[in-house]
């Protein structure tokens, strides 16, 4: 049967009077939907669409709904008269996963209570210097100065690329500020590390002999769709080395921090298990049946 027919002619006034509130709480345990002998209540179908949805998209909602209650109800009847027994006893299974799922939602609040969240360069270093095969480069990753105008801006380029070649911080003050007066996309802090590859995603440099490039302090100028792309590389390092310190640096305090959540919950366990053994909760049942020790 058509869905639209279906919703239309037997529930759509309810459920556009439920979502709109005009229906006692009572009425909301009415089906809206039976499959094989199971039925949907009106008020779950109501719960799922907003109050101030229009009575247009109240009844689309609807429809779509229950065209996807159908669809699991006609599944699930095949699966249940495709399936053993044993195949259909999930008890144990679904057991476990709402003793993970409550366990994972607490050890969210207890870890969110209590755990420290300042990671200091001190420690931070400690774990980079002790672990550098943590911390190996997949990828090039250089520090770098870039920025590239439309052709037209030619005549300024003079001026641009004595502040982009200069040392002094000051000097890039001036060039930020010539950028944005111009409209030219730009990074200037040389103190920002990029991975080639998304650095090569801003400026389209040809890249042949990456090593050997981006080791080259010189200034690098070309044209590319219309625009002049100036680019100086300020320091780098190469693939499999050890990444630069700032670089991992956010992956060095995930790192820090997941430790100090899972000794958290390694000693709250600890102590409710030595609570446990000393109020006599706990037993072991199975002593006739387990090895005898040597």
């Amino acid at each position: 049967m058509n869905v639209r027919a279906a919703v239309g002619a037997a529930v759509a006034a309810g459920i556009l009077a439920a979502c709109g509130g005009d229906v006692p709480q009572a009425d909301l345990s009415a089906a809206a939907a039976e499959a094989f002998g199971r039925t949907l209540p009106l008020s779950e179908v109501a719960d799922r669409i907003p109050d101030d949805a229009s009575p247009e998209d109240s009844l689309e909602l609807a429809e779509r709904i229950l065209d996807a209650w159908f669809r699991e109800q006609v599944l699930l009847e095949q699966a249940l008269s495709n399936l053993s027994e044993e195949e259909l006893d999930v008890e144990r299974e679904v057991e476990r996963y709402r003793n993970a799922l409550i366990l994972h939602r607490y050890e969210d609040l207890y870890v969110a209570r209590r755990l420290d969240t300042e990671v200091s360069d001190n420690e931070a270093r400690a774990l980079y210097d002790a672990q550098p095969e943590l911390f190996r480069l997949n990828d090039y990753v250089v520090r770098a100065q870039f920025l590239h105008v439309p052709e037209a801006e030619a005549r300024e380029l003079p001026k641009v690329r004595k502040l982009l070649q200069s040392s002094d911080p000051a000097e890039f003050g001036k060039l930020e500020a010539w950028c944005i007066a111009h409209g030219a996309v730009h990074s200037l802090d040389p103190d920002t590390w990029w991975y080639l590859d998304d650095l090569l995603r801003e400026v389209p440099l040809q890249v042949y002999r990456p090593q050997d490039q981006i080791a080259d302090r010189r200034l690098i100028e070309f044209s590319s769709g219309g625009s002049i792309y100036l680019l100086r590389f300020r320091a780098h390092a190469m693939k499999d080395a050890q990444a630069p310190f700032d670089v991992v640096r956010p992956r060095i305090d995930e790192l820090i921090l997941h430790s100090r959540r899972q000794d958290l919950l390694r000693e709250l366990a600890d102590e409710l298990l030595r609570d446990a053994w000393a109020s006599e909760d706990l037993q072991i049942l199975a002593n006739d049946s387990l090895p005898a020790a040597d």
